[in-house]
């Protein structure tokens, strides 16, 4: 699927809630030609993402980023938004939209839905102590493609392999 985001040379790469950078050190691996931007609300971990990536990674978080409208090629939120709330997931997604060009593309990576009904049993269990598979279960019962579609993404693919889920989206003209 990374094939399918078509990044040259020059194209700007977001990456929300980047962690300590390591999809944008991969990313960099394999497109060394591409500006990657991290986004990182820890200041730990953001500082732990500037030395291992070299590239310019500011603290923040998806809901007011700093960029102008149409200014990114590609926006990935890798395992991120099942950390959020519906209320912040939306304003993201939202953000994620306006600061794509009108021919990027938006690759979501989360985890997937549990198949079998111990791994679902035990998100409940977690879920009614309140635990972090509270917003993991809101994503899971809203449904991803319809939050993405709620924020003008048209999603082009949608993939499971193993336990991790892979939507790739783009953006809905105006």
């Amino acid at each position: 699927m990374l094939g399918a985001l078509s990044l040259k040379a020059g194209s700007r790469l977001l990456d929300i809630g980047c962690g300590r950078g390591g999809l944008i050190v991969f990313m960099l691996h394999h497109n060394p030609e591409v500006e990657a931007i991290g986004l990182e609300r820890d200041p730990r971990r953001a500082a732990e993402a500037r030395k291992s990536t070299g590239t310019n990674i500011i603290r923040g978080d998806g809901r007011e980023l700093p960029f102008s409208a149409d200014t990114m090629d590609t926006v990935i939120l890798a395992k991120s938004l099942h950390h959020m709330s519906p209320e912040v997931r939306s304003r993201t997604l939202r953000e994620s939209r306006r600061v794509l060009k009108p021919h990027g593309k938006l690759l979501v990576l989360e985890r997937a839905a549990p198949r079998n009904i111990l791994e679902r049993a035990g998100m409940y269990v977690q879920v009614a102590l309140g635990g972090e598979d509270r917003e993991v279960y809101s994503l899971f019962k809203r449904g991803l493609i319809q939050e993405l579609e709620a924020a003008s993404f048209e999603v082009v693919e949608d993939v499971r392999k193993e336990k991790t889920r892979l939507t790739l989206a783009i953006p809905l003209s105006q």
